[in-house]
């Protein structure tokens, strides 16, 4: 039974999973006790292998520190295709804040940013958003958008009906509305 590495490395399903971590903790770990073992199951029937990635416990401290967050996330994504699943709920994530200078900005979030541009230009457009945000744009919605074809048999967008006891973005105690603009705008543009 089963199959060796090296002949399934020609047929590997790896879909990158992207939500914001402390929003989908009980549906991510759903899937990795429940949902992803029947797949490496069926997979594994058809000579082929299921890996699934969830950067949770992926990126190091000494990677958040250097800036590469973003640039891991998005070449993750890259590498992933055609697999590409997303969930989006309550809360819209890390981001920026504010632009330089002005109170609220996320210094270290920034710094990702500057790293980021580097291997992706794109985001300089996009410097407000959030990286749930950057990795669906990565996947497919940049290219859509921007008019080039995009093959989305193998994506999928999973939005979830809020409830009162879900996690929120939350500012000085408050609901921040401006994460709540970005993430209802995000989800109507994904329709």
């Amino acid at each position: 039974g089963g199959i060796t590495r090296m002949h399934a490395a020609g047929r590997m399903l790896r879909p990158f999973f992207s939500s914001t971590f402390s929003d989908f903790t009980e549906e991510r770990e759903h899937l990795t006790k429940n949902v992803f073992p029947q797949f490496i199951k069926m997979c594994e029937d058809q000579s082929c292998m299921f890996s699934p990635i969830d950067l949770r416990w992926g990126i190091t401290s000494e990677q958040l520190q250097d800036g590469q967050v973003i640039n891991i996330c998005l070449n993750t994504v890259e590498t992933s295709r055609p697999f590409f699943i997303t969930c989006l709920g309550e809360r819209y994530g890390w981001q920026r804040g504010a632009p330089k200078g002005e109170e609220g900005h996320d210094e270290m979030y920034q710094k990702q940013l500057d790293r980021g541009k580097e291997t992706f230009p794109w985001i300089a457009d996009y410097e407000d958003r959030a990286v749930t945000e950057l990795e669906i744009m990565q996947a497919f919605l940049h290219d859509s958008e921007e008019g080039r074809e995009v093959d989305t048999t193998y994506m999928r967008v999973y939005l979830r009906k809020p409830k009162p006891e879900h996690a929120r973005d939350m500012k000085d105690g408050k609901v921040d509305e401006n994460c709540a603009r970005k993430l209802a705008e995000l989800k109507e543009r994904l329709h």
